[in-house]
């Protein structure tokens, strides 16, 4: 399990981004946090994950006979499995962050421009569209008036605004803001541009 631990986190930096040392100190964090509730450890026990082995020891502060304090490794017979079960979550709870911060700084560049959706949900009168890698939020007010939304319908849009909440990013669409025409005719006619 720790090699392959190394080997994934590699994998993961490689295709997601997301830097080893980063869902490192987060392992760490949760495994420090599943030895204490599991095991009772103490407040000012420590984990070592080895960057090479992916070898995961936990560590407490003892007194020896000679009074001096040292770190001894207390890391428990079957604790393997909670590191695995533990690992898996931080990982994937790491790359969902990491896919909303560059959902985010995508579609934060493209505010302004216009985009092609397609209409995926009508809730009450907020349109909700897939502008690709996530969704855009078509609220009333940005509507053109007595036009009505299917789903499965492809609408040109223009990106109103990008803001990042707890729950991810939220892109704000329009059908009505005035620059909305002229960029519309930018794309139809060349040379306006």
């Amino acid at each position: 399990m720790n090699f392959k631990l190394m080997e994934a986190l590699r994998q993961i930096e490689l295709e997601k981004g997301i830097a080893v040392d980063t869902v490192l100190d987060a392992l760490e964090d949760a495994l420090l946090s599943a030895y204490r509730k599991n095991y009772g450890g103490a407040e000012n026990a420590h984990i070592d994950i080895d960057k090479e082995s992916g070898a995961i020891k936990v560590f407490e502060p003892r007194e020896n006979a000679k009074g001096v304090v040292e770190d001894v490794e207390v890391t428990p017979k079957n604790f393997g499995r909670i590191a695995a079960q533990t690992a898996k979550q931080v990982i994937i709870q790491k790359i969902r962050e990491a896919e909303k911060e560059t959902i985010f700084a995508d579609f934060k560049l493209k505010e302004g421009e216009i985009l092609s959706g397609i209409v995926q949900r009508i809730e009450g009168r907020t349109v909700f569209m897939d502008i690709g890698k996530t969704l855009g939020v078509l609220n009333r007010e940005e509507q053109v008036q007595g036009e009505f939304y299917r789903p499965g319908q492809r609408l040109k849009v223009f990106v109103l605004k990008v803001e990042q909440t707890s729950k991810g990013p939220v892109i704000f669409l329009s059908r009505i803001y005035p620059k909305f025409v002229s960029k519309l005719f930018e794309l139809e006619v060349p040379e306006i541009s």
